[in-house]
């Protein structure tokens, strides 16, 4: 179990992490749909910047915009949420609310590391070396993420810890609390 990110508490980190995730994803939620508000002008755009040889159906390419923007609204929406779950499970000290975002980030990782294992496929199959900077960035990337996620999930484990100390202080010494129904 991790007691720091890089030189943060774990506490500060999850408040840093939650925060700088909770306002990425609602500019995202903007953006995409400012996208998706202005499609046919995006579409417009392609299609004029497109080579005079190649014919483009601009439904299709609507159709295709459409359904990318309102995924990535989805899952920016999903992401928030879990942003803000990590911020109140760290005020709050509940463990529970944490599990969101670290579900949602193993997710993130899990297909980040699928994307890693094709990226590295394909450019072992090109070229090795004009790849390498690409490489080299998603390999950075996918370890700060690991160890973000680390982070994290050692913090769930100490509010969870704290708590279950907190409960054993709490309980009476008998065992079970005294009934005052029955006089």
């Amino acid at each position: 179990m991790l007691k720091k990110f890089f030189c943060f508490r774990l506490e500060t980190a999850a408040m840093i992490i939650g925060w700088v995730e909770t306002i990425g994803s609602f500019l995202s939620i903007l953006l995409f749909g400012f996208c998706l508000g202005y499609v046919d002008e995006i579409v417009k755009q392609i299609i004029e910047s497109a080579p005079a040889d190649e014919q483009l159906n601009p439904d299709e390419i609507r159709k295709v915009l459409i359904v990318g923007f309102v995924a990535f609204i989805v899952l920016s929406a999903i992401n928030l949420v879990a942003s803000v779950c990590l911020l109140l499970g760290t005020i709050k000290e509940r463990h529970l609310l944490i599990l969101p975002w670290l579900f949602n980030s193993l997710i993130s990782l899990l297909f980040g590391f699928i994307y890693y294992i094709i990226l590295v496929a394909g450019s072992l199959s090109i070229s090795f070396s004009s790849g390498i900077g690409t490489l080299l960035s998603i390999s950075i990337s996918l370890a700060l993420h690991i160890y973000t996620w680390l982070a994290m999930y050692s913090h769930f484990k100490n509010i969870r810890n704290n708590r279950d100390q907190q409960e054993q202080l709490l309980r009476p010494a008998g065992g079970a609390y005294p009934s005052y129904t029955n006089i």
